[in-house]
């Protein structure tokens, strides 16, 4: 074995195909002595092939596979000729994972981390196709919210018109509005009522008081037009023997409309039995009016 120095290349042949190598120090002690022919790729020690520059050629060794005619007796047959251009173009094109050393030009250390580096591909391909699937869920939520957000803004500022025309959304606009804090307007006109078969009684199953009187008020407020309006509230005026109003008492709609019914509005052309019972201060009044009201 020729010995190796630092300042000088050595001389081997692939076993192989016969090509000469030349192979720098640092070449060998990073892969430990071993070597890739740049020509058939085969990996051989460049310690168990080194040649001495000053020793006649050695013969070819026959391959198995060919045939080979006997040569006479000293005869040594011609080295394969081997275009040293090419094969080193061919080397510094495709066989990055030579061992070169790091300031030699044929050395692309960017190139080599990433022709040769150890992740897989289809492990990259599924990462990214997770991602992908995960940014795909992200838009499609953040496209749902905002549909959401404008199906609110529009029953918020269009709930007025929802409702005229189309009363079965009362119910949710109303809910809207508790939340969204805005007021659900209607009909709010005193004209579009009427009430009739009004009548005021002391209730004679209560006894008498000198300090207040119990009445029973009966009557039925009529909505007499086409349109849903919002219940009123009513006045219920006590007069004395000269017409003038003595005392007025203001009925508000949760006293006389069930909770169930103050969510919807009152229908069109509809009519509503009312039958109170009121605790009045003094003497019972000699007339009376009970007329419908808006609270401003």
């Amino acid at each position: 074995m020729v010995p190796i120095e630092n300042s000088t290349l050595m001389k081997t042949r692939c076993p192989n195909c016969q090509t000469r190598l030349h192979v720098t120090p640092e070449q060998l002690h990073a892969r430990g002595g071993k070597v890739r022919c740049g020509i058939c790729h085969t990996v051989f020690s460049a310690n168990d092939y080194a040649e001495n520059p000053n020793a006649p050629a050695q013969p070819q060794a026959a391959r198995p596979h060919r045939y080979r005619e006997e040569s006479p007796p000293g005869y040594l047959e011609d080295e394969p000729y081997v275009d040293e251009r090419r094969a080193g173009r061919q080397h510094q094109r495709i066989y990055q994972d030579e061992p070169f050393i790091e300031d030699s030009r044929d050395y692309d250390e960017g190139y080599d981390a990433i022709r040769h580096d150890d992740y897989d591909d289809e492990v990259y391909y599924r990462e990214y196709r997770r991602a992908r699937r995960r940014g795909g869920v992200f838009w499609l939520f953040v496209v749902l919210i905002l549909l959401v957000a404008l199906l609110w803004q529009g029953a918020v500022v269009f709930r007025n018109q929802l409702v005229h025309y189309f009363p079965a959304t009362r119910l949710v606009i109303t809910q809207v509005c508790a939340i969204a804090q805005c007021e659900l307007g209607g009909t709010r006109s005193i004209s579009q009522f009427s009430l009739e078969n009004v009548s005021l009684k002391v209730r004679s199953d209560v006894p008498p008081q000198p300090s207040h009187t119990a009445l029973l008020l009966q009557a039925r407020l009529v909505n007499k037009e086409n349109r849903v309006a919002e219940w009123p509230a009513l006045v219920l005026s006590l007069k004395d023997e000269r017409g003038q109003v003595d005392r007025r008492r203001i009925i508000k709609v949760e006293e006389y409309l069930p909770a169930a019914m103050r969510v919807q509005p009152m229908a069109a052309l509809s009519q509503y039995p009312i039958v109170l019972r009121l605790n009045l201060a003094g003497a019972m009044a000699t007339g009376f009016e009970l007329t419908p009201y808006y609270e401003e």
